[in-house]
């Protein structure tokens, strides 16, 4: 049995100095978060004939979860030294028709049980056989449809026991073939989902009421376990008397009813969204790595790890069939048979240098430049970006959509490279990651540069992440410049930033850590009656890439999208001493 409990209490004031109405403001919040897990176990394990190993064990369990919330805030204190909310009873403006102080508490609650078994068996530690069945019910789930059953089967043969092996024993000292299959299910976060969700509203005639949650709120009474089967196949190997260790792996991995948030077609009702176990996934996957013991004398050790993994996936299926935006980001879009979370964008091709470089089509029986709105067309010094669906209009919207599949955030292969080396006391200790092949949209290039009708104050305010004095706009034909004409821009994309010309192929390896230290001798160590080492470590060294952003590793891994929303990773320097009594 076990328990888990968190509390998190949060304390807001500022001073009136601060506040449109000049009076104090305090909120606080405490959140409860308890879970309680309860697993009876029983196991049995024997060993036949000094050969045949069998290990069973069957087990059920009850866990509960429960999240508990209570905030509340006030204004008008009497002083500013007072940092609570001093007002007793109901408080209210009636001046400026506000609350001075509310009140609110939540609790969510999910169950779930389970029931589950599992069969080991092996021969002479050569032939390895595991068989495990669960089946679980979760109350986030409709009542029709908590119920979800998850088998694993998995063998092993360690083909380096083999008499037939003998052959091999001064290279190879131990191999093994690993093969498996399961099912496994994932759960919603949120509980209460598949019945909709209601939410606390304003009151009315001084009743409490409640409204719908009109995002993704909506009932949904299938709604299931989502689903993922899983093939495995692997092999380890270890040789050269156990210096040079090598693990490869392949994986076929499809996830089935996804849950997922669907948008709902038309405008009958006010729900933008639905979640369903609406999509199908295929992840496949290889993935190596090495590691070789250097030198391990006495007085020296070096070893070192590295690994590679060729990583993708593909939409499978979808609710209707078709391609759908994606929620991860504006410039994203899930099609059929590519990797999840494509960067959509413009295609584009220089700038018009005259009038008739611009394209005419006939709409509603008139011969119409290429443009945007009924308003807004192309002109010289604009940018040329490709019209791919042909209808005369540049837009980028669910019906009428110019942009196109460009790449994937998803990287050709990703990996680390980890070394050590211990002599006379000292350590060092270095890790390098490396991505190869990633495809991300710069999206900060350009993206405040341009004048746009419409801009606020925030818009006008924001810095300029470009030095002005070293970059070119278009002003004559035959110009070959960083940005089109810098004119007032109303609804042409031109300064837009989701372009193809923005999209990079990326791969970059970083230095991510290095810590070099020494400790002292065993020697002084016993007549100081302590331990004691002294290291000096650094964090994000160096990067070496072709990116020209600011630092690839800090795009966002699920988008590819770089929108300058994110720091680089700071470089960081700690020296230190650790003693040992």
């Amino acid at each position: 049995m076990s328990a888990e409990y968190s509390q998190q209490n949060q304390q807001l004031f500022m001073p009136s100095e601060v506040d449109e109405y000049k009076e104090t403001y305090s909120s606080g919040q405490i959140s409860r978060n308890l879970m309680l897990l309860n697993e009876n176990l029983l196991t049995y394990k024997h060993t036949f004939a000094e050969a045949h190993t069998v290990d069973v064990l069957v087990g059920l369990s009850f866990q509960t979860d429960e999240m508990y919330l209570n905030s509340g805030w006030g204004r008008g204190a009497p002083s500013n030294l007072i940092h609570y909310v001093s007002w007793e009873g109901n408080v209210y403006d009636t001046k400026d028709n506000r609350s001075l102080k509310d009140f609110t508490s939540d609790k969510e609650k999910s169950t779930m049980v389970g029931v589950f078994g599992r069969v080991n068996y092996n021969y002479l530690q050569k032939y390895l056989v595991s068989i495990t069945l669960r089946r679980d019910a979760s109350s986030k789930f409709g009542e029709k449809v908590r119920w979800g059953t998850f088998p694993s089967y998995a063998i092993g043969y360690a083909f380096s026991e083999e008499s037939f092996m003998a052959w091999a024993k001064r290279v190879l000292d131990y191999g093994k073939i690993r093969v498996s299959f399961g099912k496994s299910g994932r759960q919603f976060d949120q509980p209460y989902v598949a019945y909709g969700v209601l939410g606390a509203s304003k009151p009315f005639l001084g009743n409490p009421t409640v409204e719908p949650e009109l995002g993704f709120g909506l009932i949904n009474r299938e709604l299931t376990w989502e689903e993922t089967r899983q093939w495995d196949v692997g092999m380890d190997m270890d040789l050269l008397n156990y210096r040079l260790g090598v693990v490869v792996d392949y994986y076929r991995r499809y996830t089935d009813k996804l849950l997922y948030p669907v948008r709902l077609p038309g405008t009958h009702n006010g729900y933008s969204a639905q979640w369903q176990n609406a999509y199908g996934i295929l992840n496949e996957g290889v993935e190596v790595m090495v590691k070789w013991d250097i030198m391990r004398e006495r007085e020296v050790k070096w070893d070192m790890t590295f690994n590679i993994a060729r990583n993708w996936n593909r939409l499978k299926k979808s609710q209707d069939g078709k391609d759908f935006s994606s929620n991860a980001g504006l410039n994203n879009m899930n099609v059929f048979g590519k990797p999840l979370n494509g960067i959509y964008a413009f295609r584009t091709a220089g700038y018009y240098n005259s009038m008739d470089e611009v394209p005419c089509y006939y709409i509603d029986g008139k011969y119409t430049p290429l443009g945007t709105l009924k308003t807004q067309f192309y002109r010289p010094g604009d940018r040329v970006i490709v019209d791919a669906d042909g209808n005369g209009r540049i837009e980028a919207n669910s019906t009428e959509e110019d942009r196109e599949y460009v790449g994937a955030p998803l990287p050709l292969a990703s990996g680390g490279i980890t070394t050590s080396l211990e002599w006379m006391g000292f350590d060092l200790n270095m890790l390098f990651n490396y991505v190869l092949g990633r495809h991300i949209l710069n999206a900060g290039r350009g993206a405040s540069v341009g004048t746009v009708a419409g801009m606020i104050v925030e818009d006008i305010t924001k810095p300029v992440f470009e030095d002005l004095g070293k970059v070119t706009f278009w002003q004559k034909p035959g110009d070959r410049t960083d940005y089109p004409k810098n004119r007032l821009e109303a609804g042409l994309y031109n300064f837009s930033t989701n372009i193809y010309a923005n999209v990079q192929n990326v791969s970059f390896i970083k230095l991510k850590t290095i810590t070099l230290g020494y400790s002292l001798p065993e020697a002084v160590r016993k007549k100081l009656h302590f331990g004691a080492r002294v290291f000096v470590s650094a964090e994000n060294l160096f990067t070496i890439t072709n990116y020209k952003g600011a630092d690839p590793e800090s795009v966002d891994v699920v988008t590819g999208v770089d929108n300058l929303g994110n720091y680089p990773l700071a470089r960081r320097v700690t020296i230190g001493l650790t003693i040992n009594l």
